[in-house]
């Protein structure tokens, strides 16, 4: 591993002006200046860190620090005393992370060669609805002249925003000083905090391969590749395609104990699939993260319970979307980020919980959990009272109202022999249940495929007049289970109980039934027994469907800030920076970011970056 150190060679001097969160902080390095107007997601303003600083010549600069590339935007130019200089307009220029801007050319030809040489600058970002956004407002003065200090920004790869290291800085890795030996089309960014790696597990995807997945976080935590296809086209570097049928990559348990207290998972998707599981380590155990009816779906399982959450927008759109899941046990919140921005939260595990089992089993990215089992929905042979009800509810009225010349009722085996146990169910006479007030509920279907209705049906000395039939509703019509329209057997004489079986149409998610006969006496019977109902329950998700790219674990609960940069810094597939937001450090925190480049087909050495070591703020 090469180490690149601090070489410092320039200087900057900046002061605070009020009504605006400027910060003058001298350091041996240079006093610098930034103006931290930076709206929580989802605010639509600009999110964006500009640094104001004077270089060698005496000419103001201004760096863009972190946020949001700027396109469009307006400088302004006065006097200390609000006199105003000049101003300019800037169209289509991207000023991303990294990059410095001259805001005096073309404006002014005033140089900053003392300090009592200043000027008042002003940045204002043109919004998409026609308003500006000030977005940077400090007075720069000039160099001193009796010291001039050299500046760590140019050759130290890993800086915070302000050069103080302390615990309101943002921290900042650069790879422009990594000299590689290959032509690398990405960068890989391994932050480390007190010598521990900042993810559990890091799979970039950077690497064709067709069997390795290559684990960043130093854990290693390498994958097996098992069908998903390598393509360059992520969205920083490479990317696995998964076909949805049998493709899938295995990770091993990667968590530091048997269980896990604070968690984020974070990738970059692109489907168009409704479901798919995108991660999993077994959703009863521990947890799992997919797609259902086009949402993010997130399930775990905390002190033996499961909980289960939904997006509320659906990124299922075949573009690529970044999204992340946080799980925090002090709370028992789970929280739901697309793009940045949260889309949903909510307490679903009791404060204090804490995911898994202790069983510590294997990952899989891509894998479905997806099962199919045949479950009885309703079963009945007509043995109690009860059921006699279900099918007779009289609705405030007496039987005798309900139809004319007929027996409904149970039927004992003294009328009509029963299938199985004492009882079957029917009668004789005439009963049409379409002008009478029969009970014909429906049975919730929906959660089912390939539902099946089977009954099993017998007749009793009925004659060719004499009609039976057994039908469910498929929305416009009634369509039969069975239908006999001439049951002629002969008086005295039993059919043997014959069975009868319908599949039900997938459309049809409330399922309504109904028996109807016609006998010409009272002493014909028809009957039905051991009616049931079936169906496929489809539980879990099925393989994922599209492409994966930037599969992270952390072993903590990012916050909102981090996330949204963690989605800046790699939306537009740039990569030449990687952000640490100030509220993820703590005071005596010493952090490190270790950088590999890589070409598509095979990393560079990693590099890795000098250490800083997070102090308190000394100032007022």
């Amino acid at each position: 591993m090469r180490r690149i150190t601090s070489l410092k060679n320039k200087f900057a001097v900046s002061e605070v002006v009020g009504g605006v969160l400027l910060v003058l902080i001298a350091i041996i390095a240079f006093a610098a200046l930034s103006a931290y107007l930076y709206p929580p997601p989802p605010d639509t303003k600009p999110l964006v860190k500009i640094e104001g600083m004077v270089d060698s010549e005496g000419q103001a600069v201004l760096k863009h620090m972190g946020g949001e590339t700027i396109t469009s935007y307006k400088v302004v130019i006065k006097h200390p005393n609000g006199t105003l200089v000049g101003s300019k307009e800037i169209e289509n220029d991207d000023w991303s992370i990294d990059e410095k801007r001259y805001p005096c050319e073309g404006v002014t030809d005033i140089v900053l060669s003392n300090e009592s040489t200043k000027l008042w600058i002003s940045v204002y970002v043109h919004e998409k609805d026609g308003d500006e956004e000030l977005v940077f407002d400090g007075i720069i003065k000039g160099i001193p002249t009796k010291y001039i200090p050299p500046s760590p920004d140019e050759d130290a790869m890993l800086i915070s925003s302000l050069r103080s290291n302390t615990v309101d800085e943002d921290l900042i890795c650069f790879n422009y000083l990594i000299d590689s030996e290959i032509n690398a089309s990405s960068y890989v960014y391994n932050w480390l905090v007190n010598g521990n790696s900042l993810t559990d597990l890091l799979m970039t995807f950077d690497t064709n391969s067709t069997d390795n997945a290559k684990d960043y976080s130093g854990n290693g935590n390498n994958g097996s590749i098992v069908g998903p296809s390598w393509t360059s086209d992520g969205v920083i570097g490479g990317a696995y395609s998964f076909d949805g049928v049998d493709d899938y990559i295995s990770i091993p348990y990667c968590f530091d104990g048997d269980y896990v207290g604070l968690i984020t998972v974070e990738t970059w998707i692109k489907t168009s699939s409704d479901s798919g599981v995108i991660a999993s380590f077994d959703e009863e155990q521990y947890w799992e993260l997919g797609i259902k009816n086009g949402k993010v779906h997130w399930s775990s399982t905390a002190a033996g319970e499961n909980a289960e959450i939904s997006s509320i927008s659906t990124v299922n759109d075949g573009i690529w979307h970044y999204i992340a899941v946080t799980y925090d046990y002090s709370n028992g919140y789970i929280s739901i980020y697309i793009d940045g921005i949260l889309d949903t939260n909510q307490s679903l595990h009791n404060p204090g919980d804490i995911i898994g089992d202790a069983s510590r089993p294997n990952g899989y990215i891509g894998h479905g959990s997806k099962s199919s089992d045949v479950e009885t929905i309703f079963s009945t042979s007509f043995e109690s009272q009860t059921e006699e009800d279900k099918w007779s509810e009289n609705y405030g009225r007496t039987t005798a109202y309900w139809w004319e010349h007929y027996i409904f009722e149970r039927l004992a085996s003294d009328s009509i022999s029963p299938r199985t146990g004492y009882y079957s169910i029917g009668g004789s006479g005439n009963f049409d249940p379409r002008y009478a007030a029969f009970d014909r509920e429906s049975i919730d279907i929906s959660s089912y495929s390939d539902v099946k209705v089977s009954v099993w049906y017998s007749y009793k000395s009925t004659e060719y007049a004499d009609e039976i039939g057994f039908y469910y509703w498929d929305g416009d019509s009634w369509e039969p289970v069975f239908e006999e329209l001439s049951p002629q057997i002969g008086n005295g004489n039993q059919l043997p109980w014959t069975y009868a079986e319908a599949d039900i149409p997938e459309s049809i998610n409330d399922l309504i039934l109904q028996f109807w006969w016609s006998t010409s006496s009272y002493r014909e019977y028809t009957a039905i027994d051991d009616l049931q109902i079936t169906g496929v329950l489809e539980t879990g998700l099925g393989n994922f469907s599209g492409l994966i790219d930037e599969f992270k674990i952390y072993d903590r609960a990012l916050t909102d800030e981090q996330i949204y940069q963690n989605y800046l810094c790699s939306k537009d597939g740039f990569y030449n920076v990687s952000v640490i937001i100030s509220d993820e450090t703590q005071i005596n925190d010493v952090w490190r970011c270790d950088v590999t480049p890589n070409d598509g087909n095979q990393d560079d050495t990693t590099v890795e970056s000098n250490t800083l070591q997070i102090v308190s703020y000394g100032g007022g």
